[in-house]
């Protein structure tokens, strides 16, 4: 038998052992979640488009 993969530690990794995403990187997909979703008329999440908002303000 081999040895299991070491765990990497969970604060490195986020809680559930997924990746962490920047919060400048999250804001980009949100920006271009939206512009997806204008194209194709999808509804937009609440989350994504408070997103997307809170980077509008902030530039402006």
């Amino acid at each position: 038998m081999s040895k299991p993969e070491p765990k990497v530690s969970a604060a490195r990794n986020g809680a559930s052992g997924r990746r962490t995403v920047s919060r400048a990187n999250q804001i980009a997909a949100a920006k271009v979640f939206v512009t997806a979703s204008k194209a194709t008329g999808d509804p937009v999440p609440e989350r994504i488009k408070a997103l997307a908002d809170s980077a509008t303000k902030r530039s402006a």
